[in-house]
């Protein structure tokens, strides 16, 4: 549970958010990144906001997976 409990972080939300936190979090911090990257020249802080997507990336396809599988699990 550790991993959930870090991409939770990632996403800046608490363990055991909703399915719909999970997309609207995903969602302004895609947009937020994405922002930086493309609003700043340097390439200190194009690997940054790079890597910070990439985490945004993998926290978010992470638990999208483990909560759809626990939903299908209490149907």
């Amino acid at each position: 549970m550790e991993e959930m409990d870090r991409y939770y972080q990632i996403l800046s939300l608490k363990s055991g958010a909703s399915k719909e936190e999970v997309i609207e979090a995903y969602k302004d911090l895609l947009m937020k990144w994405h922002a930086y990257y493309k609003s700043h020249d340097t390439e200190t802080i194009e690997i940054m906001a790079k890597e910070m997507l990439e985490n945004v990336e993998e926290a978010y396809i992470k638990l999208m997976f483990f909560i759809e599988r626990s939903e299908k699990v209490l149907k």
